[in-house]
């Protein structure tokens, strides 16, 4: 167990296996994220009421936090600096979207596509590594999970960059 912090509760425990399983955390938050900025652009009222709501319950339940205090100043910042941020590598982007205000934006449905893509190119991998099919043939099977377009580019470019060996030429 790796031990992070978020907010004012305290450290929370997050399993790490030798796997990469925090990494694995990591990147399923970036494609949930990834499909937060199209409804940011399209409707940032709704967006940001539901994410400052959620930032005031936060604060209700956990008390003060720095946390919070740096998503409200990311709140108020123009949309596109605030979409930019929400996809963004930076370590702070990325410890930031550890406790995230954007719970309940995305619907039930558009979440489960994230998680759906995010399994298809998990097992797109494994089929890669194992050589049992080609990158043609597991981009046509990502093809036919309902994800969001953002989140299906960064799904194909994981298979295909998976599927390249190290020497740099696909098979």
């Amino acid at each position: 167990m790796e031990s992070t912090s978020c907010a004012g509760h305290g450290p929370m425990r997050v399993a790490v296996s030798g796997d990469g399983g925090h990494a694995r955390i990591e990147e399923r938050s970036l494609l949930l994220h990834r499909a937060i900025p199209e409804k940011l652009k399209r409707n940032p009222e709704a967006v940001l009421v539901k994410a400052r709501s959620n930032l005031r319950r936060l604060r209700e339940i956990h008390g003060p936090s720095p946390y919070w205090d740096r998503w409200e100043r990311w709140l108020r910042q123009p949309v596109e600096e605030l979409a930019a941020f929400l996809v963004s590598d930076s370590e702070e982007a990325r410890m930031m979207r550890q406790c995230t205000p954007f719970a309940g934006v995305l619907s039930a449905r558009e979440r489960w596509g994230v998680y759906r893509a995010f399994r298809e190119g998990e097992f797109c991998t494994e089929v890669v590594r194992a050589g049992l099919a080609r990158e043609s043939v597991l981009l046509a099977r990502l093809g036919e999970t309902e994800c969001a377009p953002e989140v299906r580019r960064i799904v194909e470019a994981r298979i295909l960059r998976d599927f390249t060996p190290a020497g740099g030429a696909g098979p």
